[in-house]
């Protein structure tokens, strides 16, 4: 009890608390080899690592178990000091020369020194010592993906699946893998259903099915699914965190924050609750009560992250220039090693007409940790920079590919950039080379459709029906659908397709506005008049380009 109190201080940064206990803790079982451990890992930072590592080996020495091994090559993979920590899961190994584990760790240190191939020896010997040990599966299984083989990592789950049916873990996992494949939403989702129904109790597998119906936009099951895994496990704040955001997805927002305050009021600890309750406030435009809450959290948690971020939007949204920049700052300062304070710093600049130090600031984000969307907004301050825009960002492109070959987003950004250039052959070319790299690329495969469609090309077709099976019940892919049937002079089906998705997103007017239009050209002028009705009720949702085509669309039905 002592020692998980001694560790809640610690985890909580409350060091001296800890060390009280840990004192207390070496005068009551002196030659514990499990404590003696944690007093020394506990020393790491505060003294001599070196001084912690001479103790923590001298604890492995004298002792059979493997507690001292654990904590030694995990703090030597977090400095990322392989050799040593090799050196360390030798000593593992040689304590458990019969167990997988050892060899697993052997395996994870290579893969982060980028030996590929010793990982994949280690694991395949871990495997000799245990043929159904899950991480060295799994690990397996994620090397193939990144050798671009998912067929065989998926066989590689389905081998175990077949020892172990119910092993829901590796159901999950297969999952997973079949997502990457680009399976249909029907089969991923099929392998969680599974993994659920053996374990009910299984908070990540229930947040795993409520993820991926989410990725296929699948807004209505994931709110199923959320209120289904809150019944089953009605403590979790995992799960009420997820089903606060599906209602608020799906248009509940009151729901939502009934769901947040409940976190709340069941885990006053817990900031999850007043984050999430912040989130729905800043979709709902209500901004002053958006800023108490984040207030709350950043009281409480004055480097809490998520809430800087939150913070950060709501300030450069309402265009409160020095307060962004402050707390871009300071999220520099908490993270120095990472881009994200650098680009937050760089939208303050660019929003203020500042591109020069914008681009300086994302060029530097560049070469820190997690770039993130830095190269995207660096690509799109240096297209707004004169007569000269379009070789900068060409040039960088260029660069950033030579290095990011497979930067899937940043193909896709500038496959958007491209098109949106009206320069449609290059965007073109850009989405198909998304798509070499990632065939069941939903959004690529949806934008690609609808830019052939406008163009009134019958590929259009089984891109948006390639698109729509990963994700049946998906309004935007279905609109898609539409305008491409319709272009082809498909015009039954492409009313079919419109009626679903209105059917689906009856809040939404921009698609019944596209299905009076298609209506109104199949000649049923009643039922156009009726969609229009429909649209006019909801039309202050509706963008410019969108309010005049309701305008055209009304004049064309009026009576003659």
């Amino acid at each position: 009890t002592l020692a998980l109190a001694a560790q809640g201080f610690l985890l909580n940064g409350d060091a001296s608390a800890a060390d009280q206990l840990y004192l207390r803790l070496a005068k009551l079982k002196p030659t514990d080899p499990g404590l003696r451990t944690m007093l020394a890992t506990a020393g790491a930072g505060k003294t001599d690592n070196a001084q912690v590592y001479d103790t923590l080996q001298r604890i492995s020495a004298e002792d059979t178990g493997v507690t001292a091994d654990l904590a030694i090559i995990s703090a030597r993979l977090r400095a990322r000091q392989f050799d040593a920590a090799l050196k360390a899961i030798d000593g593992l190994i040689k304590k458990q020369p019969d167990q997988a584990m050892g060899h697993q760790l052997r395996a994870q240190a290579l893969v982060q020194s980028n030996d590929l191939a010793g990982a994949r020896q280690a694991l395949e010997l871990a495997l000799t010592k245990d043929a159904t040990y899950l991480p060295a599966i799994l690990s397996l299984a994620a090397i193939d993906v990144r050798n671009q083989k998912p067929k065989l990592a998926k066989e590689r789950i389905e081998d175990l699946i077949k020892k172990q049916p119910a092993n829901a873990q590796a159901l999950v996992a297969l999952a997973e893998i079949s997502a990457e494949a680009g399976m249909p939403s029907e089969v991923v989702l099929g392998y969680i259903e599974r993994a659920v129904a053996i374990d009910r109790t299984d908070v990540a597998i229930w947040a795993a099915l409520i993820d991926q119906q989410v990725k296929f936009g699948d807004l209505r099951a994931s709110l199923a699914s959320s209120q289904a895994a809150v019944v089953a496990n009605p403590n979790s704040i995992q799960l009420l965190d997820r089903l606060g955001r599906a209602q608020a997805r799906n248009g509940q927002a009151e729901q939502a924050l009934s769901t947040f305050r409940l976190i709340t009021s069941q885990h006053p600890r817990s900031l999850v609750g007043l984050l999430g309750e912040a989130e729905v406030h800043i979709v709902s435009g209500k901004m002053p009560e958006a800023g108490r809450m984040i207030g709350k959290v950043l009281e409480r948690d004055p480097q809490n992250l998520p809430a800087l971020a939150l913070a950060f939007g709501s300030a450069l949204q309402q265009k409160q220039h020095k307060a962004a920049a402050d707390i871009a700052r300071k999220v520099q300062q908490l993270r120095p090693a990472d881009a994200a304070g650098l680009v937050m710093e760089a939208e303050v600049e660019a929003q203020q007409g500042r591109r020069d130090s914008a681009v300086s600031l994302l060029r530097k984000s560049l070469g820190l940790n997690a770039p993130g969307v830095a190269a995207i907004k660096l690509h799109q301050a240096l297209s707004q920079g004169g007569k000269d825009a379009d070789s900068s960002a060409a040039a960088m492109a260029a660069a950033w590919l030579k290095d990011h070959p497979r930067d899937i987003d940043f193909l896709a950004h500038l496959a958007t950039h491209a098109r949106q250039q009206g320069r449609t052959d290059l965007a073109e070319q850009r989405y198909r080379e998304v798509l070499a790299l990632q065939p069941n690329h939903v959004a690529v495969l949806n934008d690609l459709a609808l830019m052939l469609a406008r163009q009134g090309k019958a590929e259009a077709v089984p891109l948006a029906e390639q698109a729509l099976k990963r994700s049946p019940e998906n309004p935007a892919l279905l609109d898609t659908l539409a305008h491409a049937l319709a272009a082809n002079k498909q015009l039954p089906l492409a009313l079919d397709a419109q009626r679903r998705a209105v059917l689906l997103a009856p809040n939404e007017p921009s698609l019944r506005l596209t299905l009076a239009q298609f209506e109104l050209q199949s000649g049923d002028k009643v039922a156009a008049r009726r969609s229009l009705d429909g649209v006019v009720k909801q039309a202050s949702k509706l963008n410019a380009d969108d309010r005049a085509a309701m305008a055209v669309l009304a004049k064309a039905l009026e009576p003659a």
